[in-house]
Order: structure tokens, then C-alpha cells, then sequence
């Protein structure tokens, strides 16, 4: 099985229209990897954005809550400061049973 010169002469374009073809299909398979791998890539910081975002909205929610919370210890705490200082005057409004009692009319 020898190859005649005819032969090859048919066979070496043929190869390099092979060798083409090949490098085609080959370059095709990378740049299709290529895009399936940016597009994990791009999936993967679009779900990551939104855990982050779903974080700082739970957050601001949270804040929100303490804030909330802070005012309403604060609004308590003047009340009963307010309470405190009123009982304090309306004790010194009372009538006591020692003043009053000896009354000194000499002037």
C-alpha cells in the first residue's frame, strides 16, 4: 500500500483544509467555554449582589427596629422622670400636718 504521487498531490490540500476545519472547531469550543464561564461568572456576582442587598434592607429594617425601640425607652423614661418631678411638687404642695400647726402672730 504505497501512495502514488497523484495521490498525494490530492491529499495535501485536503489536509490542510482538515488542519483548518479542525482549528476552527477547536477555537469554536473555547469561545464557548469562554462564554459559559462569564456567564457563571456573572450569575454567580448577580445572586452574590443580592444576598448583600437583601442583607443591608434586613439591616435597615433591623435599624429601624432599635431606633424605634431607643425613642420609645427614652419617651418612658422622660414620662417617668416627669412623673417623679411632679409627685416631687405635688408633695410639697401637700398640706403637712406639722406646718401650720403652731402659727406665730406677733409681728
Amino acid at each position: 500500500m504505497g501512495v502514488t504521487s497523484i495521490e498525494m498531490q490530492v491529499m495535501i490540500p485536503k489536509t490542510v483544509e482538515v488542519a483548518k476545519q479542525q482549528s476552527s472547531q477547536a477555537h469554536q469550543v473555547n469561545a464557548g467555554q469562554q462564554n459559559t464561564v462569564q456567564k457563571e461568572q456573572e450569575l454567580q456576582q448577580e445572586n452574590t449582589k443580592r444576598v448583600h442587598d437583601r442583607n443591608n434592607t434586613e439591616k435597615i429594617y433591623v435599624d429601624e427596629e432599635e431606633k424605634e425601640e431607643k425613642e420609645k425607652k427614652e419617651k418612658e423614661k422622660d414620662k417617668k422622670k416627669s412623673n417623679t418631678n411632679s409627685e416631687k411638687e405635688d408633695d410639697d404642695f401637700l398640706p403637712n400636718e406639722v406646718a401650720g400647726r403652731n402659727f406665730d402672730a406677733s409681728v
